[in-house]
């Protein structure tokens, strides 16, 4: 791990753990000006565009520390939106950028311009964002374009379970400048999987220190068995996700990593379900009221579950994947990325 990766993990726990523990639990102007302050928005845009140059695994530091600390902020959304508007060689906006991973409508040519007629669907923070990264159908394929949020001629403005903002934007012939972003969607899903890592591992902390503290029949209910078998079932899903998403990081920073990106958001996914329920029920009735934090990471993984690809799409992904390349290409395609990831260099 590079000093940058180790100073970003430590700048991150500090400026969220910060925020946390002063109780800031909605999106908040002073602590989104702190985060581009330290120039975490172009943490993956090219030092040539003004970005940091930073890597995937520079962003899986950040992106766990969020999950660990429930951050209400649309810093994922962000760091892939500008990468793809440095591809354009568009500025970056002050403020967030929406992204918009799903639409209904086209993008059109006319008269040597662009033009987008559609809705934006479920765009995360979409009423914080002045420009918004979208996808959508464009002839026989996509295109990704940016697109001025004021432009919108209706927002219907919703929350997702976790009460964090999903607009759905409409525009009416609208022009567009085209960016260069072909794995938008994957790599949404890469940095929601390294969110729900640190959200999970907060999960177990209040889990393992709630069953160390509360007592029932004289002692600490952390030394009942069913409970203790509850908090190893979430010790064992949380490590597997851990190790999944770490292996889907580092093989970003190799290349294309459709195949491992699949695996680990499916893992996460199915993690979640897991994971919640038994936090919630080592919890008792005190984990599910309003005002005890447990909620802000339960509610915030189980929405996270269904963004940027549910279990049954990256299950059926993962499915075509193998029929295609077909059984025996199947161990080569698993170890081959990991192999080289992890070969020893040659000696200079």
């Amino acid at each position: 791990m590079s000093d940058m990766t180790d100073m970003l993990r430590d700048t991150a726990r500090r400026l969220f753990g910060e925020a946390w523990i002063k109780g800031v639990r909605d999106f908040q102007a002073g602590v989104w000006n702190q985060v581009e302050e330290i120039g975490l928005p172009g943490l993956l845009v090219p030092e040539v565009a003004g970005g940091s140059g930073g890597q995937w695994r520079d962003a899986l530091v950040v992106m766990e520390a969020m999950g660990e600390h429930a951050v209400a902020l649309p810093l994922a959304e962000t760091l892939l939106a500008a990468r793809a508007l440095a591809s354009a060689g568009l500025p970056l906006p002050e403020g967030p950028v929406g992204l918009a991973v799903r639409s209904s409508g086209k993008v059109v040519v006319k008269r040597g311009a662009w033009f987008f007629t559609g809705t934006l669907l479920d765009v995360p923070w979409g009423d914080r964002a002045t420009v918004i990264v979208g996808v959508a159908i464009a002839g026989a394929g996509s295109r990704t374009f940016a697109i001025e949020r004021a432009a919108a001629k209706e927002v219907d403005a919703k929350r997702n379970l976790a009460g964090e903002p999903r607009l759905r934007l409409s525009f009416e012939d609208e022009p567009v400048q085209l960016v260069e972003a072909p794995y938008l969607f994957e790599e949404a899903a890469l940095l929601r999987i390294g969110q729900v890592a640190g959200a999970l591992g907060a999960v177990l902390a209040r889990s393992v220190e709630y069953a160390s503290s509360r007592r029932q029949f004289g002692k600490p209910i952390g030394q009942f068995q069913s409970v203790q078998h509850a908090l190893a079932v979430m010790a064992e899903e949380t490590a597997a996700v851990k190790a999944a998403c770490s292996g889907a990081y580092a093989a970003s920073d190799h290349g294309e990593a459709g195949l491992e990106i699949a695996a680990a958001k499916l893992r996460a996914n199915e993690a979640i379900g897991v994971c919640v329920a038994l936090a919630h029920q080592v919890h008792g009735a005190i984990g599910f009221t309003y005002e005890f934090d447990l909620r802000q990471f339960t509610q915030r993984l189980m929405s996270w579950r269904t963004e940027y690809g549910n279990d049954r799409y990256w299950a059926e992904r993962l499915g075509r994947a193998v029929m295609e390349r077909g059984p025996l290409h199947f161990w080569k395609d698993l170890t081959s990325r990991s192999d080289a990831m992890f070969a020893p260099t040659a000696p200079s």
